[in-house]
C-alpha cells in the first residue's frame, strides 16, 4: 500500500470518491445518535507546533464524540523546548502507543515527513504554506450541506493565496469536486 493511503496529508493525495465517502460518514455521524465504533479506544494525539484554537479544539471534540482516547502534546512543557527535534518528538510519541497523529507545523512538508516515519495514521492540520486539507474538507462539507452539487458552483477566492495553506487546499478541493474556481 502507498503510505499515503491511510493518511490525510493534502487534497492532492485523495480523490473525489474518498471525499464523498468522508461526506457520507460525516453526515451519518451528524444525523445518527449511534456512535461509530471505529475509533473506540484508539489513541489520538495532537502535536501542534503552531498555535491553534479552532482546529485543535475541533479535533479534541471529534475524538471525544467518537469515544477515542484523546491526547494533546503540550509543546510548551515538552522536550521540544530543550531542543528535541521534530523527528525525535514524533518517534517518542509513537513509542508511547498512539494510533493517529494530528499534526500542525510551521514547515511545509512536516506532515508528509511524519507519515513516512510513523506507523500510525497522520492527519495534516496545517503545515507551513503547503496544505490544510482538514479545513478544506470541513469547508466543502459545509457548502455541500447547502448547495449539494459542486459542479454547479463558481467559487471566487480573494486575497493573498500564495502563502495561504487554506486557500491552496480549498482551490484544489473545489476543482476536484468539479467547481469552477476564480482566484482574485
Amino acid at each position: 500500500m502507498n503510505y499515503l493511503g491511510k493518511h490525510i496529508i493534502d487534497i492532492d493525495h485523495i480523490d473525489k470518491d474518498y471525499i464523498e465517502n468522508i461526506f457520507s460518514i460525516t453526515q451519518s455521524l451528524k444525523t445518527q445518535n449511534e456512535v461509530n465504533k471505529t475509533f473506540n479506544n484508539k489513541n489520538i494525539c495532537t502535536l501542534f507546533f503552531e498555535d491553534s484554537t479552532r482546529t485543535r479544539l475541533s479535533f479534541e471534540k471529534a475524538s471525544n464524540n467518537l469515544k477515542a482516547n484523546f491526547h494533546n502534546l503540550d509543546l510548551s512543557t515538552s522536550s521540544v523546548n530543550k531542543g528535541e527535534s521534530f523527528f525525535n518528538t514524533i518517534k517518542t510519541v509513537e513509542s508511547i502507543g498512539m494510533d493517529i497523529y494530528i499534526i500542525r507545523h510551521g514547515s511545509s512538508g512536516a506532515a508528509i515527513f511524519a507519515a513516512k516515519n510513523l506507523k500510525g495514521t497522520v492527519i495534516n492540520a496545517g503545515d507551513g504554506s503547503h496544505a490544510h486539507p482538514t479545513q478544506a474538507l470541513s469547508d466543502l462539507f459545509t457548502i455541500k450541506e447547502q448547495k449539494k452539487d459542486f459542479t454547479k458552483l463558481e467559487i471566487s477566492i480573494v486575497g493573498d493565496f500564495l502563502f495561504s495553506r487554506v486557500a491552496r487546499s480549498n482551490i484544489l478541493a473545489f476543482l476536484k469536486m468539479g467547481s469552477k474556481v476564480n482566484i482574485l
